[in-house]
């Protein structure tokens, strides 16, 4: 309804709609790429990249430069010994972390559930590259990261709504976009 379009499988199904008065055109639809077998197949992007084809922004010089993210997730345990996250700790681009669950001040080393790898995982996605299997994860390889805990992991509770806010005003006085 908002976009005004539909996606159909064409056949006998496009036809009928390109007959209706009101259809101004038809166009085809890119088709997603099968999943490969191989996690390498032929690229250094992971299978997601590839499917998004990014290749050209990449190609652009899009790596994050300038930029700075903020990620609020449950944890980030564990960061500094991925492969993947361990250049982007080493070289600073870490602007600030704050933990609205604990006094703990290591963001790598905070046990509180079962659950806390789960930032570690989503800022990967964000900007990951893991320089031993030449593999990029993600594509803001060279931003500035502002990293907040606010969830527990194991249960919820209507406190985590609260950090949640906090953590957006906190990213917020720091520039974050």
């Amino acid at each position: 309804r908002w976009l005004n379009a539909v996606s159909v499988a064409g056949g006998s199904a496009l036809q009928a709609l390109d007959s209706l008065h009101f259809v101004k055109s038809d166009q085809p639809v890119r088709s997603l790429q099968g999943a490969s077998h191989s996690p390498n197949a032929g690229s250094s992007l992971t299978f997601g990249l590839r499917q998004l084809r990014i290749d050209s922004l990449l190609s652009m010089g899009l790596n994050g430069a300038g930029v700075k993210i903020g990620v609020i997730d449950v944890g980030f345990q564990a960061a500094d010994e991925h492969p993947s996250l361990s250049e982007l700790i080493g070289n600073d681009q870490v602007a600030a972390y704050r933990d609205y669950l604990s006094t703990e001040p290591n963001p790598w080393h905070n046990h509180g559930s079962g659950h806390d790898t789960h930032g570690t995982n989503v800022w990967r996605l964000i900007s990951g590259y893991d320089p031993i299997t030449r593999m990029q994860e993600g594509l803001a390889t060279h931003a500035t990261y502002y990293l907040a805990r606010t969830d527990h992991g194991t249960f919820e509770s209507r406190q985590e709504e609260d950090n949640w806010i906090a953590a957006l005003e906190w990213l917020d006085s720091l520039g974050v976009r």
